[in-house]
């Protein structure tokens, strides 16, 4: 990649060059082939190890977690104390409570964990798969979570037929309902819930009920009392014991701070790949020419930490002639205050810092464009805030009034 970049730099008039996505989608991911075995060839650590298959698992795990357990049975829980996995009785059927964000599928096991709960819940038979798709939640919460489950559904082999909320009243007991990141249940879809299950039918929930739960029969369906606090966090998900839906390791390590020293060795063998990468591509590029050398970056130290992003470094050893934060604060502009605060922080402040803000609300569904006023006082605000100059994300959402508006506004001659 870096000799390509060379390349281009070197023998066309570019003026610069941008690395975007120069960084991990998230901790967990990193385990190709190539990867794995120059890990071990420089380090002897066995990336099979680190794939958590069972617990316990390590991982980087975040949730809207449901608290004190009723009728509900804990079959595992996080090291931080929060309940994971739980079973709970109503009626004739049962409900499973993935009480996180497993959406994410932070480690394997959460995938083996799903797969098991399916295959407990199945009657005898083949047992169809439902998935609600529920307007209440995403008018709020948007469908993201929805197509997520759907894709991980398929990718362990099943076909799960799409419900609404509606549909429920209509399903027969000897079937599987999955909810995904469902937080808002009205109580007229709580009460058709509470009878389909009660009649024999089965709930796996993903991200539980939050929302909902000081209601009564959503109470009585999860066996829960209660929210507790959100949290992301790395952490162990732990096995309570022996159990069909747990995969679990007897002899696998307890112990945190054991996983954190490994995954600490990860970590860094996989960031110092990307900064390789950057140093590479800065020295490639110049000279001659000087081209300038840019990458998006995630805004703040803990984000980037996350992603295996060490742009700080960057700045503060030259390895880069200036990045762009990703400012991305949708509909609340006073948040964009946070970033020059903390830009004073880092090599050079604001100088080697080019705020990214963006030109559409990416929190919605559909993605609506600004305004020309929105887009000018996120402008105004990181000016104030010593910023000299603004990236806008992106051309997609840019359009002659937009375009005329900056040209008179905050970029007139």
């Amino acid at each position: 990649m870096a000799g390509l970049i060379a390349e281009v730099a070197q023998n066309y008039p570019v003026q610069g060059v941008h690395l975007d996505y120069v960084r991990y989608p998230n901790r967990n991911l990193g385990f190709d082939d190539y990867t794995v075995q120059e890990l071990k060839k420089e380090t002897g650590l066995d990336l099979q190890n680190l794939r958590y298959p069972t617990l316990p698992a390590y991982g980087f795990f975040e949730g809207n977690p449901l608290s004190q357990p009723t009728t509900a049975q804990t079959l595992a829980y996080f090291d931080n104390g929060v309940p994971a996995v739980l079973l709970n009785s109503y009626g004739q059927g049962q409900v499973i409570l993935l009480n996180w964000n497993a959406t994410r599928r932070d480690v394997m096991a959460s995938t083996e964990i799903l797969n098991r709960s399916l295959e407990f819940l199945r009657s005898e038979g083949q047992s169809p798969v439902y998935l609600l798709e529920s307007a209440t939640n995403a008018a709020e919460y948007g469908g993201g979570s929805f197509r997520a489950v759907y894709a991980w559904l398929q990718d362990i082999g099943e076909a799960p037929e799409v419900i609404e909320e509606g549909d429920i009243a209509n399903l027969s007991p000897d079937s599987i309902l999955v909810l995904p990141n469902v937080y808002l249940i009205s109580a007229s879809t709580a009460a058709d819930l509470a009878a389909y299950v009660k009649q024999g039918g089965n709930l796996i929930m993903i991200d539980g009920p939050v929302r909902a739960i000081e209601n009564k029969t959503v109470q009585a369906l999860t066996g829960m009392g209660s929210t507790g606090d959100y949290f992301e966090e790395e952490t162990l998900l732990v096995a309570d014991g022996e159990h069909p839906l747990i995969p679990y390791n007897p002899a696998g390590s307890t112990d945190l701070a054991d996983y954190e020293a490994v995954d600490e060795q990860w970590r860094e063998f996989r960031q110092q790949g990307i900064n390789r990468l950057v140093a590479e591509v800065m020295s490639g590029s110049k000279p001659p020419p000087q081209t300038q050398v840019s990458a998006a970056v995630y805004p703040n130290k803990e984000a980037a930490k996350r992603v295996l992003q060490d742009w700080y470094s960057w700045l503060e050893n030259g390895k880069i002639d200036f990045v762009v934060p990703m400012a991305y604060v949708n509909s609340n502009p006073p948040l964009l205050l946070d970033m020059t605060e903390w830009a004073t922080q880092v090599p050079g402040g604001l100088t080697h810092l080019i705020p990214g803000l963006a030109s559409a609300d990416f929190d919605q569904d559909n993605e609506p464009r600004k305004s020309i006023d929105d887009i000018v006082t996120e402008i105004n605000i990181v000016k104030t805030g010593g910023a000299s100059g603004v990236v806008l994300f992106s051309l997609d959402y840019m359009d002659d009034e937009i375009l005329q508006g900056l040209k008179q506004g905050p970029f007139a001659p």
